[in-house]
């Protein structure tokens, strides 16, 4: 893996990633999406090519099951997302997804890290079963095209390991679905990006 670099993304790169979350995800998102979360978008590059990206957002939430995993932020309550994370299929089976994963919930050990995941998508929920993560709550009727249920997932470090109690082992699929082409945080609708990410 020598031949990659990872490294925080600038704001010339926003055309090449919104290309690759087009190419390999259902939901996608405006340039001022991308904008907003550059400061907390990584990427991966291979030959001055971007191979895969991860982004955290800071989003407000009203929902009473995330607010033990919020925190305050500008007198609103907000808490920390995996926001999208994709590699593109040439690049895939190299380990580049488990390595962004790993370096973005390295950059966020101060708060709970939360993603969504479709119930279907076995092989990301495996690989975020690996990372750590644990089930807060299921979403049903979350996704869209196609329609389907959800899971909130959780990330914590080892200073908030007394939040894990709250959550649960993240379910198995009961019948082996067919690959989902890439790892993915589907948010319907777009979602308010709070203009600040806190981190370590």
């Amino acid at each position: 893996m020598s031949d990659y670099v990872y490294q925080t993304a600038i704001k010339d790169e926003i055309k090449e990633i919104k290309a690759i979350n087009e190419a390999c995800l259902p939901e996608n998102y405006p340039v001022e999406t991308y904008e907003k979360l550059i400061n907390t978008t990584l990427v991966c590059k291979h030959d001055g090519k971007i191979a895969g990206y991860a982004i955290l957002a800071s989003l407000q939430t009203d929902d009473k099951d995330l607010l033990p995993f919020s925190y305050s932020l500008k007198q609103k309550q907000c808490h920390t997302v995996l926001f999208s994370l994709a590699v593109l299929p040439e690049y895939r089976n190299k380990g580049i997804a488990t390595k962004l994963l790993k370096l973005v919930l390295e950059s966020n050990k101060k708060n709970p890290t939360l993603l969504h995941a479709r119930k279907s998508n076995a092989i990301a929920n495996h690989i975020y079963t690996k990372a750590g993560f644990s089930l807060v709550k299921e979403t049903p009727g979350y996704y869209q095209n196609p329609d389907e249920d959800g899971f909130i997932l959780a990330h914590f470090s080892n200073k908030l390991k007394h939040l894990k109690k709250l959550t649960k082992a993240i379910p198995k699929p009961t019948l082996t679905p067919e690959p989902t082409p890439s790892l993915t945080l589907e948010h319907t609708p777009e979602p308010t990006i709070t203009s600040e990410h806190t981190s370590t």
